[in-house]
């Protein structure tokens, strides 16, 4: 099942700032309706299916970085030195425009530092709201599970919140991936509009950003094909954090919270593991391009 990420004893490769909550738990993003027991062997069924296209990614994430399979296979063994079951990871915890934000570092060998930005903040700042589902809670889930599987693909991954944060503020999550000198951006959201009808994914990027646009288009083809939603097609827009970013990124609206089929894909374990699937192989094309 998908882990926790755990900090390990302090060692001279590993400083971890003490806090109650530098631990980050990623838990799927379970709906209540997954708690009803006639959904339990469905849900045992999506895992199962989800693991096995998590351990391809992985082998191919590998390959991309000119790694041979069997070390793909070999990159969650801890590092010499370290107990069973960890990797060397550093914990940061820092206060960012009155949020907590953590950075997640795995051991030697990181790849490309990604800064994953989980749309809007809770309960100051829902955004898109349907039928009880805050799509706040939608990007959250994703991005957790998104960041467990580039932090096993030996990437340095950073989440502008792990949480519910107090501050409705874009500003800080461009200036963050600008201060950590990131070298792709992904903003994570659902999108809205008043007809139920309209459904399907698309992903923006800064007008005139070439690599911009080529992140776009790699996140854009795995998401549809992965989550078999409609292409909306990849598009340009002057968002503040597409903007301010020096970095190449891609603000990605995974689909509609106001369209009922859609929102099934948005809250559920399936869907929000297929999103995290998709997105993590569009970043290993685009880094291997």
């Amino acid at each position: 099942m998908i882990r926790s990420v755990r900090a390990c004893s302090p060692c001279p490769d590993c400083r971890v700032v003490a806090q109650q909550d530098t631990v980050l738990s990623v838990s799927g993003g379970r709906t209540g309706a997954d708690e009803e027991s006639g959904a339990l062997a469905k849900r045992r069924k999506e895992r199962m299916a989800g693991h096995r296209a998590v351990s391809v990614l992985l082998a191919l994430s590998g390959a991309a970085r000119g790694r041979q399979a069997e070390d793909a296979a070999a990159a969650a063994a801890p590092p010499a030195g370290m107990r069973s079951g960890l990797t060397c990871v550093e914990v940061l915890s820092y206060l960012a425009a009155g949020g907590i934000v953590k950075t997640i570092r795995q051991r030697e060998g990181i790849f490309m530092k990604i800064v994953i930005d989980p749309g809007h903040s809770g309960p100051v700042e829902p955004g898109a709201c349907a039928t009880g589902v805050r799509e706040c809670d939608v990007a959250l889930a994703i991005a957790k599970l998104l960041t467990e599987l580039l932090y096993e693909a030996g990437h340095d991954v950073l989440l502008t919140r792990t949480g519910n944060i107090a501050n409705d503020g874009l500003a800080f999550r461009a200036e963050l991936a600008n201060a950590n000198e990131a070298d792709v951006f992904i903003s994570l959201h659902a999108n809205s509009v008043e007809s139920p009808a309209a459904h399907g994914t698309e992903v923006y990027h800064y007008p005139g950003s070439v690599r911009g646009k080529r992140l776009a288009s790699c996140l854009q083809s795995r998401l549809v094909a992965e989550m078999e939603t409609a292409d909306r097609g990849v598009k340009e827009a002057n968002f503040q954090m597409l903007r301010e970013t020096d970095c190449p990124a891609a603000l990605v609206e995974v689909a509609f919270i106001s369209n009922e089929a859609d929102r099934r894909l948005l809250t559920g374990y399936a869907g929000q593991l297929a999103a995290a699937v998709a997105i993590a192989a569009g970043l290993a094309d685009y880094f291997a391009s």
